[in-house]
């Protein structure tokens, strides 16, 4: 309790939650939407996914859990948090009966000890009251939310409640981004390094160089490909006041050719490692929403692949293979995508489309696709690739909103600012 209060006066009184027009009331319901979410997620995998093992929500949880029943000196704790691979015996013991941090990629960073190492450091304040840790990965969650809002607001894209509306309230993102999980973490880091870039454009200072380069160091440790896929849509924010919006395009996707060309062998190596654990973990659990994927075995086979990728990611959720709980909540939001889309065509903004909203629109569209193929080529479980391609589902409908006519559209509807 005394935790929820403290973030009742942060949200209150801090200017960067209460310095841009909004009413407090909106945002306390934006962070309630969070808190809800998680419950809602740690409900989902103590009810309805049983077996504890398994469940993502608790490993990292029960690993730190581990380390932190063996009171670890703080010589053993600094080691640990260096992640050194020259480990003495006391290391090894105190890692010998975790189940997950050595468990991660072998090209790219491992995302499971930052989880693992966030959650020990909460357990000196928690004492193992697992509800303190929830309601910390969902503030994380709101903050890293209210980021990006900050960020797409500044380019006047939707009015203020539908923009909150679509960063807050999708469902995938109500229940994948709200607990404690990697994308918890993930969307705090994603959205104060928007922030921070977007001051970093109107003046730089080290102050702002500093942050961009934290957060983007801890999304880079989170959630490795994402933060890859973000580069050129980065390049691209950078580049179109001084070079111009073709020509920043142009460099963008220059720049994902010239990298792709360059490191084709890595990526395909990670890709088909990735690959081949997903096929093999929804062999092993037999998973209910699992479907047959073609190997990838080559370059050709990869570029062939991405079509059917992006099929995979937003055409297959459309028809779900199971009529469980989490399927019918798959199935209406993806059509509810799907009319979004068509009320897009229907209320086209056919003037006034500046450069700013052209950029955005690229922008989202860019890490979209990039993120699309990733997972929609290398994920055998529609269940997973929901989860997966949760964050991309903000950026899907700020892209839409871009699209969109609001003066045609609030003369058909009561919509207000």
């Amino acid at each position: 309790m005394v935790f929820l209060f403290l973030i009742y006066l942060l949200i209150k009184k801090h200017p960067f939650l209460n310095s841009i027009g909004i009413h407090s009331n909106w945002i306390y319901v934006a962070f309630l939407s969070k808190l809800f979410g998680g419950l809602l997620l740690y409900a989902l995998y103590s009810y309805h996914y049983s077996d504890r093992s398994k469940a993502d929500i608790f490993k990292y949880y029960d690993d730190a859990q581990v380390i932190f029943d063996q009171k670890p000196n703080s010589n053993t704790l600094v080691k640990l948090f260096v992640d050194s691979d020259d480990r003495d015996s006391n290391l090894s013991s105190l890692l010998s009966e975790t189940q997950h941090w050595d468990r991660g990629e072998l090209l790219l960073p491992n995302d499971h000890r930052s989880m693992i190492k966030v959650n020990l450091l909460l357990m000196y304040i928690s004492r193992d009251f697992y509800f303190f840790h929830l309601i910390f990965f969902s503030f994380l969650s709101f903050l890293g939310s209210w980021a990006l809002f900050r960020f797409f607001k500044e380019f006047k894209i939707a009015p203020d409640l539908i923009l909150l509306s679509a960063i807050f309230l999708p469902p995938s993102i109500l229940i994948w981004t709200s607990g404690m999980l990697k994308e918890s973490l993930f969307l705090f880091s994603l959205g104060f390094l928007l922030y921070f870039l977007m001051s970093l454009s109107k003046k730089v200072t080290f102050k702002s160089i500093g942050l961009v380069l934290f957060f983007g160091f801890l999304l880079l440790s989170i959630k490795s490909y994402l933060a890859i896929c973000l580069l050129p849509s980065i390049l691209l924010y950078f580049l179109y006041k001084s070079v111009g919006l073709r020509n920043a395009i142009v460099v963008s996707f220059s720049m994902i050719g010239l990298i792709f060309f360059l490191l084709k062998d890595l990526f395909l190596k990670e890709l088909i490692r990735m690959q081949s654990s997903f096929i093999q973990l929804a062999s092993e659990t037999s998973a209910n929403s699992r479907f047959d994927m073609h190997v990838i075995s080559d370059l050709a086979d990869f570029i062939l692949q991405i079509p059917y990728a992006n099929y995979n990611v937003w055409l297959r959720p459309l028809i779900p293979q199971k009529m469980g709980m989490l399927d019918l909540l798959n199935l209406f939001e993806s059509w509810g995508y799907l009319i979004l889309l068509l009320v897009t065509v229907i209320f086209f903004r056919k003037r006034n489309m500046d450069n700013s909203l052209l950029i955005i629109s690229v922008f989202c569209l860019l890490f979209i696709g990039l993120v699309s193929v990733l997972i929609g080529s290398s994920i055998p479980i529609l269940g997973a690739i929901v989860r997966y391609r949760s964050p991309l589902i903000i950026f899907f409908l700020i892209s839409l909103f871009t699209f969109v006519d609001w003066k045609k559209l609030r003369s058909k509807l009561p919509i207000k600012q």
